[in-house]
């Protein structure tokens, strides 16, 4: 009996989803277990095929190639955004609330990061790798 691995199960579902012409797509970790080869195309999916809905993802490289799309952050049970895409990759990771920061979000017992541009200071929020590395800039 022949089975998938899970990079290829994901790919499959994906492709059945597309089948049907969903008007709104709820994608969740599409980059999961996939090699870049296969990243590629499922970015290449989502945008081709897609025109709203929601996709989640902790792979920080790969927001570059939706710019122009709207993002949320999640932490902690709150979602954050608004934030342009393109704005968040732009973005430097600071302790502390900033004034005119891009984004500022709550961590655990009130300790607060602000996305902000043009800064000298801080870790640039894409060579962070993962969002889960975030809790490791505090």
């Amino acid at each position: 009996m022949y089975k998938l691995s899970a990079g290829q199960s994901s790919i499959v579902r994906l492709a059945l989803t597309l089948s049907t012409n969903p008007k709104i797509a709820l994608v969740d970790e599409p980059f999961e277990n996939l090699d870049p080869a296969r990243r590629v195309l499922i970015v290449k999916w989502l945008k081709e095929y897609f025109n709203e809905g929601i996709v989640t993802t902790h792979e920080l490289d790969l927001l570059r190639e939706f710019k122009d799309w709207d993002s949320f952050i999640l932490i902690n049970g709150k979602i954050y955004g608004p934030v342009s895409v393109a704005d968040l990759i732009e973005a430097n990771v600071v302790e502390g609330k900033i004034e005119n920061a891009t984004l500022t979000i709550e961590l655990q017992e009130g300790k607060m990061l602000s996305f902000i541009k043009n800064a000298q200071i801080g870790a640039k929020l894409t060579h962070l790798g993962s969002i889960d590395r975030i809790y490791g800039v505090m």
